[in-house]
């Protein structure tokens, strides 16, 4: 039986529609890239000054550090782990035990 790691409102989001035009965001990001780039606090903390739950939103370093643990560990890689990512936007999100995550933090968001 495998352990079932799962990480629940977990600060993983794009970017929102309501904040994309404030100066903070537009400063770390080219426009066509919006709809693809993740909210972080460390970029865009006075942008999110405005948004519900600002403190539990914008931390993907938390989830990429998690995912590197979990998904590096010998654990994962005789199969006996299972690991699930629940965001603040209520999506959930299972990881193949395969998969490799970017282990430069800014190559995990871009």
């Amino acid at each position: 039986m495998p352990l079932i790691i799962i990480l629940v409102e977990c600060g993983l989001e794009l970017i929102p529609k309501e904040i994309r035009h404030h100066s903070a965001v537009k400063k770390n990001l080219s426009p066509e890239k919006y709809s693809s780039q993740l909210l972080d606090t460390a970029l865009h903390h006075t942008a999110m000054r405005n948004i519900e739950n600002p403190k539990k939103r914008g931390r993907p370093d938390i989830a990429h550090l998690c995912l590197l643990n979990a998904l590096g560990s010998p654990l994962n890689k005789t199969g006996n782990l299972n690991v699930f990512i629940h965001t603040i936007n209520n999506k959930i999100y299972e990881f193949n035990r395969e998969i490799r995550i970017a282990r430069n933090y800014n190559r995990f968001k871009d």
